[in-house]
């Protein structure tokens, strides 16, 4: 019964797809007739269009819990052709068979025992070779080496599937009521135990100021829910729901305030950034752009107020540096030239004009950079004698307050 239902289900969200496909003046009338309260003229043209749809098209269910219609062409053991329509324009996309949870063709009967779960509107008889032209093999459980075969080949739930069916769409009528209650696709509780313990992982991690270990947890989930359907879009909603941030967002904070402070080659460690806190990174480097470039700007050419170009440099412009601040000078720059140079890694695509703007700064902090550096010895010198001079000093006050120590101590009373 459970079975019909859905199936009437499904027939009926295809008629609603062939319903918005029908002219809309056509769709005008039919609102017309409705409006004038001839409701036997309405339901029978809703019933041809049912029929129609039922009849004539064929419908896919993923197995994340989407739909597509169309037409099936042809299938095997690995495979689907369904021919589709979008936007006034047939397609013919290839599905897996893994991906497929079962096909309802409008006019055929169900497959064989063994072949691929194939529903039809009609029950007449068996499917005929010409219809279904082979065996296909069901698809392969998503329970991994948790799911067991019973004797005739049939695959035994394990609680793995259990898991991947709870987390799976149930559509979007019932995940809208799922959600109403903090149950939809933003459930953490709903993700495999797996991965929620990677989930918990990465939460007590961070909690404890473990940025390597929260950052290993969070790229082993993110590779994880790359198997599962719609997984990483999944992800994407737990995440603002239970931290208020994207999964992205969160990764590449986590990642920034690792390699943050190391930046004394003058670059960033950006070796292995995963896609999906790629948009983050770039969003966390462009947010300090301005504040490295801030301090350096004294020795930068001045800006036109009126074209807001640069003007030439001249070198006079360093001489702001010198041995005394030549070690802190370099510092700000290494920063500087690291993000920038970040930024440029991380976004290859990035447009011309605001990667020539990059370049022009990077040009500056390497001029600032040069500058520093030569004057690096200076400063090191300096700083020893300082340190040097500091200690003297200490020492000397050291011996002068135990003279006067021993002295009050000597003087009759």
């Amino acid at each position: 019964m459970v079975q019909r239902l859905r199936e009437v289900a499904v027939g009926t969200r295809w008629c609603w797809h062939r319903w918005m496909g029908v002219d809309p003046r056509l769709r005008y009338g039919f609102c017309i007739i409705l409006y004038n309260g001839d409701m036997k003229i309405f339901g029978a043209c809703m019933f041809v269009v049912f029929l129609a749809g039922t009849a004539g098209g064929d419908a896919v269910i993923m197995r994340d819990g989407s739909v597509r219609y169309g037409t099936m062409i042809s299938h095997s053991a690995s495979e689907v052709q369904f021919r589709t329509q979008r936007d006034g324009i047939s397609l013919v996309v290839v599905i897996p068979v893994p991906q497929i949870a079962r096909i309802i063709v409008g006019a055929e009967a169900p497959a064989p025992a063994g072949q691929l779960a194939v529903v039809g509107g009609s029950t007449a008889g068996p499917a005929s070779p010409a219809s279904l032209p082979g065996p296909v093999a069901p698809p392969r459980p998503l329970g991994g080496a948790g799911a067991e075969s019973a004797p005739g080949g049939a695959v035994v739930p394990s609680a793995s599937e259990a898991e991947l069916a709870a987390f799976a769409s149930r559509g979007f009528i019932w995940e809208l009521m799922a959600g109403s209650v903090g149950q939809g696709p933003d459930d953490v509780n709903r993700l495999p135990a797996a991965d929620r313990e990677l989930w918990e992982q990465a939460v007590k991690a961070e909690a404890g100021g473990k940025r390597a270990e929260t950052l290993e947890a969070l790229r082993a989930l993110e590779a994880a829910m790359h198997d599962l359907p719609a997984g990483q879009a999944r992800l994407e909603a737990i995440a603002r729901r239970e931290r208020q941030e994207g999964f992205g967002v969160w990764m590449a904070r986590v990642h920034w305030e690792l390699i943050g402070g190391k930046y004394s080659t003058g670059q960033f460690d950006f070796n292995d950034v995963r896609e999906a806190e790629r948009r983050g990174l770039i969003g966390l480097l462009r947010k300090a752009t301005g504040e490295a470039l801030e301090p350096l700007k004294p020795y930068f050419p001045p800006v036109d107020e009126k074209t807001g170009v640069p003007g030439a440099f001249k070198v006079a412009q360093l001489q702001g540096i010198t041995a005394g601040n030549a070690l802190e000078v370099k510092d700000k720059a290494l920063f500087a030239a690291a993000v920038l140079l970040g930024q440029l890694k991380l976004e290859p695509e990035m447009p011309g004009v605001d990667r020539a703007l990059l370049y022009g700064q990077l040009t500056d902090v390497n001029r600032v950079l040069g500058r520093a550096r030569d004057l690096e010895p200076l400063a090191k010198a300096a700083l020893v004698r300082a340190e040097q001079e500091k200690k003297a000093a200490e020492e000397k006050a050291r011996r002068e307050a135990l003279i006067a120590g021993q002295r009050a101590a000597t003087k009759p009373k």
